[in-house]
């Protein structure tokens, strides 16, 4: 079992065609790319994070193409998501759903303290510690998805990935060779 992370599916959205040109010409064939890059990479028996968004426009349209995504997902909520958490499959689609997560990532001796949250923070728990923060809500192309670039933060999203979720390997070794914050109150930054 293998561990991804990505946000900002934005599934039937049309709009978004729009502001992120390389997802395609219509909202079938985002879905349908969104869908192929995804299952290319994760298989069922892995675990996917969600960090928002998931699905615009005809959400009662969304499940059954959330269904074809791969992979255990978990849904860290996003501003996008209020409607389809009212849909009557939404536990169907996702072993669980908060507003916010933190969590260690535990491999091969590993452990790795990660906030995850849809919108991006400058200060969170336990950067002056090593923790990594995840987030989406920005769609950063892919030279943009450090947002503090001395900052153990990522912009997980599709669009800073080619449409394809991030392996957690690779985001936690590309965090990792970010030096950690000494203090939480630097605000040098800013």
């Amino acid at each position: 079992m293998k561990t991804f992370v990505t946000s900002d599916l934005h599934i039937n959205h049309s709009n978004i065609i729009q502001y992120c040109q390389h997802r395609g010409n219509s909202v079938d064939e985002m879905n349908e790319l969104i869908i192929k890059n995804w299952n290319s990479v994760i298989t069922p028996v892995d675990r996917v994070f969600i960090i928002g968004d998931v699905a615009m426009g005809k959400i009662a349209d969304a499940p059954p193409l959330v269904k074809r995504l791969n992979g255990t997902k978990h849904l860290i909520l996003g501003n996008h998501d209020k409607t389809i958490t009212k849909l009557p499959e939404f536990n169907e689609l996702f072993a669980s759903s908060q507003d916010y997560l933190e969590f260690t990532y535990k491999k091969e001796g590993l452990k790795q303290f990660i906030v995850m949250s849809h919108f991006p923070f400058y200060s969170f728990n336990g950067q002056h510690h090593g923790s990594m923060h995840l987030h989406g809500h920005l769609h950063s192309p892919p030279d943009k998805i450090h947002l503090f670039p001395n900052r153990r933060i990522m912009d997980v999203g599709l669009d800073g990935n080619n449409l394809f979720p991030w392996d957690m390997d690779v985001v936690v070794e590309k965090l990792r060779q970010i030096p950690m914050s000494k203090n939480h109150h630097d605000r040098s930054e800013l």
